[in-house]
């Protein structure tokens, strides 16, 4: 039976076992709760959270402990408890937590992060200055917002990430806290396209973080003539081919000082998730993953590759 704020006086007896010895990670659950009793407040609230998430990650699938059950009301009561004392957040509590984090790996290590974690992104509706927040689609329901069903289960797979704008974010995750550039995803460009009106597509590299919505078909440029100064558009076939297009760009630019990358350059069933980031110099990754996304991650889904655009 669900328990209630009242009832957490009751906790270790609620989820006690017999035969069973609490854990290290189960302890500190037990002191939070403790804790949380005393000061009913948002920062008590996150470290039982975050005591949760420990617990979590101990568990190969958490929904078939031997404490699943009392896990399952905790959890559920957290989340209440968030809507109450975190409302921008709400149920989401745990992806805020979770991804905060990974956000900020993505951040530091965008190479090594885009090796270990399938990424989508929806890139925003024009080019410039965006805020970006990371959310964590696991299959796992203790990550999504409503409360957890009595009888779930976990979708096997590999976690999928999804980067967002924050105008069209479905719901709280961690925020990207460098200043970001999107790319927009122009789909003006036809076969008759001057080269002039091509190369007005670019537009420099500001702020600290970059990015651009899926590349699947599409075709990706960089202007690296001045390497103080980049420039980049995003650029979806219209009328023609992934390869038509991206030859079409090609022939406009001296290709010693611009990256034109496009199908040619990744197989017709990948999609591209595109990623950079500066520490004084830009830093930019391409990481190739199957289309289908989250449909794929039962069969072939995960990271193929990740290719260094620039530097090369």
């Amino acid at each position: 039976m669900p328990i209630s704020f009242d009832q957490l006086n009751n906790w270790k007896s609620h989820s006690s076992k017999m035969l069973l010895s609490r854990s290290a990670e189960l302890k500190l659950i037990d002191e939070r709760v403790s804790a949380y009793t005393k000061t009913r407040s948002l920062q008590a609230l996150v470290h039982l959270a975050w005591s949760v998430v420990y617990w979590h990650r101990s568990k190969s699938d958490w929904l078939d402990s031997n404490r699943s059950s009392a896990m399952v009301d905790l959890v559920n009561l957290i989340k209440q408890e968030s809507r109450l004392l975190w409302p921008d957040v709400g149920g989401y509590i745990f992806n805020a937590l979770y991804t905060t984090n990974e956000a900020t790996s993505l951040e530091s290590r965008p190479g090594q992060w885009l090796k270990e974690n399938v990424l989508n992104v929806s890139g925003a509706s024009d080019d410039g200055a965006e805020e970006f927040y990371l959310n964590l689609d696991s299959g796992d329901p203790i990550y999504e917002g409503g409360d957890v069903p009595a009888r779930a289960t976990i979708f096997s797979g590999p976690p999928l990430y999804q980067l967002k704008p924050g105008a069209n974010r479905a719901h709280a995750g961690g925020k990207i806290t460098r200043p970001c550039i999107n790319i927009k995803m122009h789909t003006d460009i036809g076969r008759d396209s001057a080269a002039a009106e091509i190369k007005r597509k670019l537009i420099p590299l500001t702020g600290n973080f970059m990015t651009t919505g899926m590349i699947n078909g599409c075709t990706f440029v960089i202007d690296h003539t001045n390497p103080g100064r980049l420039f980049a558009t995003h650029i979806k076939p219209v009328g023609q081919s992934a390869e038509e297009l991206q030859d079409l760009v090609a022939a406009c630019f001296d290709l010693r000082n611009v990256i034109v990358f496009g199908q040619r350059d990744y197989g017709a069933s990948e999609q591209v998730a595109i990623i950079g980031t500066t520490f004084g110099s830009w830093n930019i990754f391409a990481q190739l993953s199957p289309r289908g996304g989250r449909g794929n991650r039962d069969r072939d889904f995960g990271v193929t590759r990740v290719i260094r655009l620039y530097p090369r």
